[in-house]
Formats: structure tokens, sequence, C-alpha cells
């Protein structure tokens, strides 16, 4: 519940951060806009950078965490850096206003910590 909390409230202080400097320049609409897009793809293009260093990251995870728990070996699936690139791609995403659910990276972000419990505890 703490990381799935830690992510909304990143995901909407930066979304908060994209539309306070888009609304400075909304007297003259087209810049506004501009402005928008422009800090949306710069978000997207940051959410990608976890993806690209750790692609087992991409889509919600839920299928690595149905073949851990039926026994089956999937490497790099339940890594801490696995969890904190699935976190760091979820926050920007959602912060570019990307259709995307929380439910399946939160299934898999508990599959990361549960699995290494015993390295935090």
């Amino acid at each position: 519940a703490v990381i799935g909390f830690a992510i909304v409230s990143a995901a909407d202080g930066l979304h908060d951060v994209k539309i306070n400097y888009a609304q400075t320049f909304m007297p003259d609409y087209r810049k506004g806009f501009a402005v928008h897009v422009g800090i949306s793809l710069l978000y997207v293009t940051i959410a990608y950078i976890p993806v690209a260093y750790r692609p087992i990251v991409a889509g919600s995870g839920i299928d690595y965490a149905k073949a851990i728990l039926n026994g089956i070996t999937v490497p790099e699936a339940s890594g801490l850096m696995t969890m904190l690139c699935k976190g760091v791609g979820i926050v920007f995403t959602s912060a570019a206003s990307l259709p995307v659910g929380l439910e399946g990276p939160m299934i898999h972000s508990g599959l990361c910590l549960g699995a290494n419990a015993w390295r935090i505890v």
C-alpha cells in the first residue's frame, strides 16, 4: 500500500507541475498546448529509459507473476531493480496522461517486494 501511495502521489505531483506550467502560457492557447505536449513527450521519454535498460518491465507484469507463482524461473523478473524501473516507468507514464492501469504494475511490484523481503528485513 505504501508503494502504491508513493507512485500515485509522485504521478499526481508531476501531472500538477505539467498542468500548472502549461497554464502560464494559456493566454496564447497554441503556446499552452505546445508546452503541454512538449512536457508530455519529455515524460514519455523518461518513462522509456527504464524499459530500455530492463525490457522485462514493459507491460503489466501479471504474466510474470503468474509464471513465478507456478514455479517457472524467469530471470530478472523479481529483482529490486526491476521494481524500481517499473515504478519510475509507471510514474512518468501516468504523469504524461497516458491511459495506463496501476493494478498490473502493483501486482508485479508486490511480487518483487515479496521475493526480496529477506534482503530488506
